[in-house]
């Protein structure tokens, strides 16, 4: 439902700002790049989830930075930029340690596999990737967070 997120965030975005929603602005700043990425609104869309992304970490609210970066890994992803990507699973994963917060851990491990495999399908890639997608089935296993473990095990390298 990417055009009512969208709709949404263009008349909440205002208000937060106006208001000083912190938490509801660098939320809404993340979620609307997201939604810009996929309208192919690219390094400016990605500057805004960035933006949202430090709102966060400076009002500390760290606990959602794993799940924005989640976001901000999928949309260089759409782009096309997996490199990029994989700074950004790296950077989600060191904040999930540092929070103490793993909520988000099977699915940052699931896009490093699906990352890595973007970067071209050598032996060694799909070595990785295998690795990453179990990391992931593993984490989500133990969490029992089901949906993360279908989706880990859905990207059909296992």
């Amino acid at each position: 439902e990417s055009a009512a997120m969208q709709a949404l965030e263009e008349e909440a975005l205002p208000h937060d700002t106006e208001h000083g929603f912190g938490l509801l602005l660098a939320a809404g700043l993340v979620q609307r790049g997201w939604v810009l990425v996929q309208q192919g609104q690219g390094d400016g869309a990605l500057d805004q989830m960035r933006q949202g992304v430090a709102k966060h970490r400076e009002i500390g609210a760290t606990l959602l930075v794993p799940h924005s970066l989640v976001m901000v890994a999928e949309a260089y992803d759409m782009l096309g930029r997996p490199a990029e990507g994989l700074a950004a699973v790296t950077e989600g994963l060191a904040a999930a340690r540092q929070c103490g917060r793993h909520y988000w851990e099977a699915e940052l491990h699931r896009l490093m596999g699906a990352l890595t495999l973007r970067q071209g399908a050598t032996r060694t890639n799909r070595a990785r990737a295998e690795a990453y997608f179990l990391q992931a089935l593993e984490v989500a296993r133990h969490q029992g967070a089901r949906a993360l473990e279908l989706r880990a095990d859905g990207d059909g390298v296992l």
